[in-house]
């Protein structure tokens, strides 16, 4: 999931940086990375489409030779290997969330439980609490941007916002849920949650705000790498909440210093002995 993550992120970049497939060697590589993307995991094209339908409908059919050279290089990279397994790919999607069926992880479709689930994901696991404001921060400024502008054809904001869309409900439509599943999604949180940053006016403010995306980094990686700070989660509980799954679902997690996966170092087991006999067989 995390090599998918990178490769959706490096393929967004190829497309936006294609110009709504005006430049033809830009579409080729975007093609290919999209190819790349959809090798490393099937769901890639969730996280894609939005942004390149936007592109295409925005423009982009109008430059044919860029879209035929993305859609080539795309064949040829990824074509073979989903042609031959199509049958497969479609059963999967059909059996997603029907082999280990649970409450927490498999709610209603349709439900509110469904549609908040990688809501509560976001802000209690992903990025939490101070990096999802200034991720709905930007939502609101890209989407007030984009009226004000007339959907001005210079933006790239309406490819991200509904590249952001689109794999929300795409990863939601799908039975089953998983922590990890929206991780390449992150893409969008980092570049919706920070451009506007860039762009604050006032110096000062803008200083502070840099300032501040700096400090939450450095105490999120510093807390979560090393398992300092003594608890092991600070979050606001709204009524109602759910503190017995992994979702957290009712909470606002303001710091955590032991994630879904991963945390602090632990002492498990005896690692050199195991890689020593290991050597000796």
């Amino acid at each position: 999931d995390t090599a998918q993550a990178a490769m959706v992120a490096v393929a967004l970049w190829a497309m936006l940086a294609s110009r709504r497939f005006e430049r033809v060697t830009t579409s080729v590589l975007a093609g290919t990375l999209c190819g790349l993307a959809l090798l490393t995991k099937e769901t890639s094209a969730v996280f894609l489409a939005g942004a390149g339908a936007t592109a295409l409908i925005r423009g982009g059919w109008r430059n044919w030779r860029g879209l035929l050279g993305f859609g080539a290089a795309l064949g040829v990279v990824a074509g073979p290997w989903y042609v031959y397994h199509w049958h497969d790919i479609i059963q999967n999607y059909r059996q997603i969330g029907q082999l280990d069926v649970s409450p927490v992880q498999s709610p209603p479709r349709g439900s509110l439980a469904d549609f908040g689930w990688y809501f509560w994901n976001l802000v209690n696991e992903q990025v939490l609490l101070p990096l999802t404001l200034a991720f709905i921060a930007g939502i609101v400024i890209a989407i007030r941007r984009c009226v004000k502008d007339r959907f001005s054809s210079s933006s790239l904001l309406p490819e991200l916002l509904a590249g952001a869309l689109v794999s929300y409900l795409g990863l939601t439509y799908l039975t089953h849920k998983d922590p990890r599943y929206t991780l390449p999604g992150l893409v969008y949180v980092a570049v919706l949650g920070t451009f506007w940053i860039a762009e604050v006016r006032r110096p000062l403010l803008r200083t502070a705000l840099i300032g501040l995306l700096v400090a939450v980094g450095i105490i999120n990686l510093f807390g979560m790498s090393t398992g300092l700070g003594g608890t092991r989660r600070v979050m606001v509980s709204l009524p109602g909440a759910h503190t017995d799954y992994m979702i957290y679902p009712g909470n606002l997690t303001l710091f955590e210093n032991q994630g879904w996966v991963r945390g602090g170092p632990q002492h498990d087991g005896d690692p050199r002995g195991l890689l020593n006999g290991l050597r000796r067989m």
